[in-house]
């Protein structure tokens, strides 16, 4: 059944195209593979891979509204702060409105890192020590191979960009 719902997670990942893809595809993707490479890294059985997958869908699902909310909120505060450079006077009148906007800044990000520490304490309770351990380790790696990536991407685009310039 693990082996199945692996599979299964794989082949929708490949489903969906590299070229063209829209920023929701793309974290979908990442999300896919994440559970995949979780499962395999873990090796549970089918009842806690279930329970793990649950609870990762919920917790995760939450952890992206709360980013969306924490991008919009810097977002917000930057606009606040170009608009102060412009205008001396608009930066005295704002000044309340900078420190709401950065409370609200850091409300929201202090809100993701409780979700972050949701997300342990349930994967705690389902997992034994060991998986546990195994887990944590996981989420490191993954997300740094997932960052290298990224960068190695971006600057292979970067270098193709400038080729085609040359010519």
């Amino acid at each position: 059944m693990k082996k199945l719902l692996a599979f299964i997670l794989i082949i929708i990942t490949l489903s969906v195209g590299l070229n063209a893809q829209s920023g929701n595809q793309f974290r979908e993707r990442v999300k896919t593979l994440k559970k995949v490479k979780m499962l395999e890294h873990l090796d549970l059985s089918t009842e806690k891979a279930d329970q793990l997958i649950l609870e990762f869908n919920s917790i995760e699902d939450r952890m992206e509204d709360a980013n969306r909310l924490l991008k919009e909120a810097v977002k917000s505060l930057e606009a606040k702060i170009k608009e102060s450079e412009n205008d001396a006077e608009k930066a005295k009148l704002s000044a309340d409105q900078l420190r709401e906007l950065s409370n609200d800044v850091k409300q929201k990000t202090e809100a993701l890192l409780n979700l972050q520490k949701q997300k342990m304490e349930e994967f705690e309770k389902i997992l034994d020590d060991f998986e546990f351990a195994k887990f944590i380790i996981f989420e490191h790696k993954f997300r740094e191979e997932l960052e290298k990536r990224l960068s190695n991407r971006k600057r292979k685009s970067t270098r193709e960009k400038r080729r085609r310039s040359e010519y």
